[in-house]
């Protein structure tokens, strides 16, 4: 640790007015780190202002969330956050949620007949992570792209609250979602800072499919997650690193609808009290 690091930790004082312990505990830990990365970049001064010109940049253009996302900061954080033993892992919430949607019957349609794409079931039973036990009337909401990668939304072509609704499991846990294979799609613009630089990185903005999902039960721990399919060629290049085999369902021909995808996906709730 170099001369000025130590000064800065030793300069905050815990007894003063107003003074945060714990903030104090935590900052110092970030000035250990960031004294290191100059201590191993050995960056110019104009270099270090450099960087800040940059950072200020991303929150002129409001994208600190999305530096986040493809630094993989935010799904270590969602690990760190909400990962219980046995139960399936949660994933990043995305910025589209709504909670004004309709409600539908379980099993629930989302794909009118005129929309375009590859038709999918998906449907599983929602169980407890302790016991293995049916979780019935637990809410569960989804919402996802069309075929095209566009969130209603942010398309004027598509009905209100298109591919998103709430339902409840069935008796013995289960659901089933017919609806179609949701579209990759690119985020954020590549005029921004965090787009520029993604680029002098030879890194993509692309996010595989998937479809988001929140169940809630009253004694359970709220999840938020995504599903993804096996085998798309966008998974291994999320740019936000969220697409993981945890979170992925295995497609296969539908038995019994020709021409449709069945992808077939259990999920674990942990107890409310769950460490």
């Amino acid at each position: 640790m170099n001369e000025y690091c130590e000064r800065a930790i030793a300069a905050m004082n815990t007894s003063t007015q107003g003074a945060d312990p714990e903030l104090q505990k935590r900052m110092a830990i970030v000035l250990k780190h960031l004294h290191a990365l100059i201590d191993e970049l050995q960056p110019t001064d104009k270099e270090l202002y450099q960087v800040m010109d940059w950072l200020n940049q991303v929150g002129r253009d409001n994208d600190f969330i999305m530096l986040c996302d493809v630094m993989g900061l935010t799904m270590r954080t969602v690990d760190l956050t909400h990962d219980r033993a046995n139960a399936t892992r949660a994933n990043v919430e995305g910025p589209f949620p709504k909670d004004d949607v309709p409600v539908y019957n379980n099993p629930v349609n989302f794909a009118r007949e005129e929309e375009q794409g590859q038709r999918v079931e998906l449907r599983g039973i929602v169980t407890s992570a302790e016991t293995g036990q049916p979780v019935a009337g637990a809410l569960f909401e989804i919402w996802q792209t069309n075929h095209s990668g566009m969130y209603e939304n942010e398309d004027s072509v598509q009905p209100p609250d298109n591919f998103r609704g709430k339902f409840y499991t069935a008796a013995d846990g289960s659901y089933s979602i017919a609806t179609v294979l949701p579209g990759p799609y690119e985020i954020g613009s590549l005029h921004s800072a965090v787009g520029q630089i993604m680029t002098k990185l030879g890194r993509k903005r692309f996010r595989a499919a998937h479809l988001h999902y929140r169940i809630a039960k009253a004694g359970l721990r709220p999840l938020t997650s995504q599903i993804y399919f096996e085998g798309l060629p966008d998974n291994p290049g999320d740019c936000i690193f969220s697409a993981r085999p945890d979170n992925m369902t295995h497609l296969t021909p539908h038995p019994q609808r020709p021409g449709h995808l069945l992808g077939e996906f259990n999920i674990r709730l942990a107890n409310e009290d769950t460490k």
